[in-house]
């Protein structure tokens, strides 16, 4: 009898043990069969692998030109295009050098800034990725013929 009982647990334990097995197996199967529907705008569509990469870019440094050490290694990393192809991106498409279309993305941004907010000139200028104030006041005179001050006072 205690053997009847030891092989109607054992049985009990296989069939519950396949049972959870083939659920798990179906469950994976219809994870991975799941399509993941992802919109194509029709830019998308038309544009070439260049215009992607260099759209690419222009939305890393949008996005993280606050960042006072961006560099180029950064892009490099992130978008996986090697700091060579980013460097003739920039030349033969915005007819710039990362560093130059950085500062030009970021002194925009301090324009607007400091025509839109009643926030210090120092709060503007760290917010727009410049670190040091005197450095952020001198290219934003060779930028402007004018002091920040000197900007916001016309506006």
């Amino acid at each position: 009898m205690f053997t009847t009982i030891n092989l109607i647990l054992l049985l009990l334990a296989v069939v519950l043990f396949g049972a959870t097995f083939l659920l798990y197996r179906k469950k994976s199967k219809a994870q991975n069969n799941e399509k993941i529907f992802v919109p194509i705008s029709p830019v998308d569509l038309h544009s070439n692998k260049e215009e992607k990469k260099i759209d690419k870019i222009k939305n890393y440094i949008g996005t993280h030109f606050s960042n006072p050490d961006l560099a180029v290694s950064d892009l490099q990393n992130a978008l996986e295009i090697n700091a060579r192809e980013i460097g003739q991106l920039m030349k033969s498409e915005l007819n710039s050098t990362f560093s130059i279309y950085v500062n030009m993305v970021r002194m925009s941004e301090v324009k607007r800034l400091l025509k839109e907010s009643n926030a210090p000139i120092s709060e503007i200028a760290y917010k727009c990725g410049y670190s040091q104030i005197p450095h952020f006041n001198r290219v934003f005179k060779k930028e402007t013929g004018l002091s920040p001050k000197e900007f916001k006072e016309q506006i």
